[in-house]
């Protein structure tokens, strides 16, 4: 995976989960949970957050919420193309006052 690709992918989600926890007021909350973990032959790349307001899901994707949407949101789907290109998966979802981005990308095939 190319440098560049995991610095956009790290910098949009916790960029994005920076900027939620900035709206919440209650200091315990004020948590960013971060695993990266190798199952099978899978990465997976799990970032959860505390929200305020609930960001907006169409349809499993991440849409911007901001008033000039046509600047905004821009990385979600930045995000989305990346893990594509690596034939992995990305889903959005929250649980009551928390938020969940989870990336499962394949390892590269070993050379022999």
């Amino acid at each position: 995976m190319e440098a560049n690709h995991i610095y956009s992918l790290f910098n949009n989600a916790l960029g994005n989960a920076i900027e939620a926890l900035e709206k919440v007021q209650d200091p315990d909350k004020k948590i960013i949970d971060l695993s990266l973990r190798k199952e099978g032959d899978d990465v997976i790349i799990e970032i959860s957050n505390y929200f305020v307001e609930a960001p907006k899901l169409v349809e499993g994707n991440l849409v911007s919420s901001k008033s000039d949407a046509s600047h905004h949101g821009y990385g979600a789907a930045s995000m989305k193309f990346i893990v594509e290109q690596y034939r992995g998966t990305i889903s959005f979802s929250t649980e009551k006052d928390i938020f969940f981005l989870k990336i499962k990308l394949p390892l590269p095939n070993k050379k022999a």
